[in-house]
């Protein structure tokens, strides 16, 4: 990647990797990442109450500068393309859900980052508990409403998502990407992070314990979805007899 096209939005200390290996692999991590997340989803299938893809997306404009929008954007389209496939979704809605939800999700990034930066100290060490604070605030709590907003705007005009659903289907989105951004960024930055003497060090204090709590919360995310299902079809089975 260019040094000219970076020296605003690359975090100091980080080595200059070429434009499109930067793309490629934030594409190819975030569509990983984000294609798990979607198993504990709540119908029509899109929005996940927790989705660590929003941290990646973040840390990736953080460290790696805007260019790497292009990869969240290219990794969610392949995300929703692909649930879109499954769901059988017909017509213009088939390639245009996934393009509207791919620019969200970039430009929800571009905000938090934009956001990070504006009001933490550059580079991102988050060594105290302002800078903390803001982070998640700012980062997480504020920037995931762009995603959520213009996720839940894209489904019910694509017709995917039924007026009553849409206030349940916001919260969830928002919550699910703020958790994974709180979660999830944290994580990532303990590889990736620079300076590297400051994230590195890190990883058994809090990368470790991080990925335990993800851990045990998808854990329970799905078997909380698992008892559902189950109340559900007892319910269809009562119904029907």
């Amino acid at each position: 990647m260019p040094a000219d096209l970076l020296h605003a939005d690359v975090v100091p200390q980080r080595p200059p990797q070429p434009r499109a290996v930067v793309v490629a692999a934030v594409a190819l991590v975030y569509a990983l990442t984000g294609w798990a997340a979607l198993a504990f989803a709540i119908p029509p299938g899109y929005a996940s109450p927790l989705y660590p893809a929003a941290g990646v997306a973040l840390v990736a404009l953080l460290v790696y500068g805007r260019s790497a929008a292009w990869g969240v954007a290219l990794g969610s389209l392949a995300v929703n393309a692909l649930l879109g496939w499954q769901r059988e979704v017909s017509g213009t809605a088939l390639w245009a859900l996934p393009v509207a939800l791919g620019v969200g999700a970039a430009l929800q990034a571009l905000v938090g980052a934009a956001l990070v930066r504006r009001w933490i100290a550059n580079p991102l060490t988050l060594d105290s508990p302002v800078a903390i604070w803001r982070f998640f605030a700012l980062g997480a709590l504020l920037a995931c409403t762009v995603g959520a907003t213009t996720g839940t705007a894209a489904l019910a005009i694509a017709g995917v998502l039924p007026s009553p659903r849409l206030l349940q289907t916001w919260l969830t989105w928002w919550s699910g990407d703020a958790l994974g951004v709180i979660v999830g960024a944290p994580i990532i930055l303990c590889f990736v992070g620079q300076p590297a003497s400051a994230w590195r060090p890190r990883r058994s204090s809090v990368a470790l314990p991080l990925l335990i709590a993800l851990g045990l919360l998808a854990a329970a995310i799905w078997q909380e979805g698992h008892w559902q299902r189950v109340r559900d079809a007892a319910r269809f089975e009562r119904d029907a007899s």
